[in-house]
């Protein structure tokens, strides 16, 4: 191996090193390996292999404009784009919308109403865990939506809450919301 070679070798190790720790963001990994002479794809491939081993820690750098030094992860509080975009970034919501209106489960596994619609069963996922590990449970749930029921709360989703008249779980994984009045629409909401 020539000499120029052995530098290219020691140059694409200190590389992976720098992948395996988090030191260095895909686009300074990129353009180091271009000025090694290192093809796209081939880096790419690099890349690819380095981030498929999951790994704690590290950061997120999104552009996007609305922050302010008052922003806080508290889901009630949400007033402009940079917030909610992190919000959503740290939780779920029982249900999701597809870009075909198509209404699916996120943290709930399965939903029905009872026959007027004032009374539904939402079944939550199994294995879903907070960062901390602990396991998903229906009282969580409950928690968090009476965060925006709260007597005088602030919240934008509180007038989306309004006519959940109570809230009950039914066991560790169901939770059961009663309305004042009959809703269809109730799991899109």
């Amino acid at each position: 191996m020539s000499r120029r070679e052995e530098r290219k070798a020691a140059a694409l190790r200190q590389l992976a090193d720098g992948l395996r720790t988090g030191a260095m963001s895909r686009r300074d990994f990129l353009g180091r390996a271009a000025a090694l002479g290192v093809a796209a794809s081939a880096a790419g491939s690099l890349w690819n292999v380095a981030q498929a081993t999951p790994k704690r820690g590290g950061r997120l750098v999104q552009a996007l404009r609305g922050g302010a030094t008052d922003n806080s992860l508290d889901g009630t509080t949400l007033l402009d784009t940079h917030a909610i975009n992190t919000s959503w970034q740290v939780r779920s919501n029982l249900t999701e919308i597809l870009p075909d209106g198509e209404v699916v489960g996120e943290l709930a596994e399965s939903w029905e109403a009872d026959a007027g619609a004032t009374r539904w069963r939402f079944k939550l996922r199994p294995g879903v865990e907070f960062h901390n590990g602990k396991s998903l449970e229906a009282r969580d749930v409950i928690w968090s939506i009476d965060q925006h029921r709260g007597e005088g709360s602030k919240s934008g989703a509180a007038g989306v809450v309004a006519s959940v008249e109570s809230l009950e779980a039914d066991g560790r994984d169901t939770v059961v919301f009663t309305l004042k009045e009959g809703n269809a629409d109730f799991p899109v909401m």
